[in-house]
């Protein structure tokens, strides 16, 4: 009996062990991962968002069925092209036209993947009424008749690789003590490591313009991070310490670049 009490409390120790070997903690019953699935591509970024008309992918197109416009939508002309990604076609959507889709998802020489959500045609599609309410200038409007897609993340397939492998490669580092507190912060864990890789997305959240870095520590975690100010390249940022506060999702929500 002694012996099997003692077996007990050495796995019990173990588990504590692997539970606080990254991040500190910031509250209790937390259900945040070190490592979130898109970014080992274990699953799409979109994942916690896919209910039984949205879709959460990543990939690439496998073919362009033609470009659409739509009409007058906030700061400029929506538009779309109709693609097909494994065997499903659906619009993806651009406002102002500041990416070319085209691009990133089609020409040879640009080698990038898309983290995307798209949602099942209904009736009542929140784009049309949006395109209605906005178009004062008396122009018409074609109506949104397909599947469509207006959250998507680009990232440079090389980039995401690369940060992929080190990470497998890694020697887990100490997580340093932080000078946050997770919870007076509204978080969940506090990070202070080394920067080893960087990964840049970029891309439209529900049709806003948006861009994040997701950032690979040393101590094995990974966290998204919508930098202060200008936005920070994979080379201005990587081997630089963070010390941070994040959520349940792994996005930073204070942080302090060294």
């Amino acid at each position: 009996m002694k012996k099997f009490s003692n077996c007990l409390t050495i796995m019990l120790l173990m588990a504590l062990v692997l539970i606080s070997s990254c991040g500190g903690s910031g509250g209790t019953g937390s259900k945040s991962v070190d490592i979130p699935g898109y970014a080992t591509l274990a699953e799409s970024y979109f994942a916690n968002r896919e209910t039984k008309t949205s879709h959460a992918w990543y990939g690439k197109a496998d073919s362009n069925l033609g470009s659409k416009k739509f009409g007058s939508y906030h700061s400029g002309m929506l538009t779309g092209i109709l693609v097909e990604m494994e065997g499903e076609s659906f619009v993806m959507l651009q406002d102002g036209g500041n990416l070319s889709l085209t691009k990133y998802l089609f020409e040879q020489d640009y080698d990038y993947s898309v983290q995307l959500l798209w949602h099942e045609h209904t009736e009542d599609n929140p784009i049309n009424s949006t395109l209605a309410a906005n178009d004062l200038r008396g122009r018409g409007f074609v109506p949104l008749e397909n599947n469509y897609c207006d959250s998507y993340y680009f990232f440079r397939d090389e980039q995401f690789e690369e940060a992929k492998r080190w990470l497998e490669a890694l020697e887990k580092q100490p997580n340093q003590n932080s000078q946050y507190d997770a919870k007076a912060e509204g978080g969940v864990k506090t990070y202070k490591a080394k920067i080893g890789k960087v990964v840049e997305y970029f891309g439209v959240d529900d049709l806003k313009s948006d861009c994040f870095l997701s950032l690979y520590l040393d101590c094995g975690a990974v966290v998204e991070l919508r930098p202060k100010g200008l936005f920070l390249t994979a080379k201005e940022t990587e081997s630089r310490i963070i010390d941070c506060v994040t959520d349940t999702a792994n996005k930073v929500i204070v942080y302090e670049l060294n």
